[in-house]
């Protein structure tokens, strides 16, 4: 009966001392998850920094990320100055969740926000970021729409790539859907055609 009760003892020592250490494993992967997560933000709070929009104190932007374990996605806003009083906004959204959409999102919008500044107008932009999303792995299919707002002469000009379309809100409380200058997402159109 010793023999037995000794056996006992050291397995149940054994499953404690086990149970113990998954306990710990556990703690250090939440840790570690947590750690992965912070970063996550972090990079993509860094991705969506847009000095422009700190000008505008008449924009506002509610961005809410994806719901998951990294809270990361491949959606995208921006704002562009530009000469003469203008500006540019901007949205789009890569085919994707988790780190790698959001790297594929860091790209585009960097070179949206480029060719915003170097070419003239929303559709010739967006031409540019066809070009360039050929050449970026995960990029194809992503959706884009870009707006130039010209506040002295009250003008819009917008171009679409496969995005919903943005919705102009009056003061009289109408509205009217920005969709006369749609196309095909980025990459599902021919090269070199201009886009509307």
């Amino acid at each position: 009966g010793g023999a037995l009760r000794k056996r006992e003892g050291a397995m149940e020592s054994e499953l404690y001392a086990r149970a113990r250490e998954l306990q710990l494993l556990n703690e250090e992967l939440r840790q570690a998850h947590a750690r992965e997560r912070q970063v996550a933000i972090t990079l993509q709070e860094a991705m969506l920094h847009s000095p422009d929009l700190a000008g505008h104190r008449d924009i506002a932007v509610r961005y809410l990320p994806a719901i998951g374990s990294l809270n990361v996605c491949g959606d995208w806003y921006d704002v562009v100055d530009l000469p003469a009083g203008r500006f540019a906004v901007a949205v789009g959204d890569v085919v994707g969740h988790g780190l790698a959409a959001a790297a594929v999102m860091g790209m585009l919008r960097s070179a949206l926000s480029a060719a915003s500044r170097a070419v003239d107008g929303p559709a010739k932009a967006l031409e540019v970021l066809g070009v360039y999303a050929r050449s970026v792995e995960g990029a194809l299919a992503t959706t884009a729409v870009k707006a130039m707002v010209d506040t002295g002469r009250r003008q819009i000009a917008y171009s679409s790539a496969g995005h919903p379309p943005p919705v102009l809100l009056h003061s009289d409380g109408t509205h009217d859907l920005l969709d006369q200058a749609t196309d095909p997402p980025l990459g599902a159109r021919p090269m070199h055609t201009p886009r509307p």
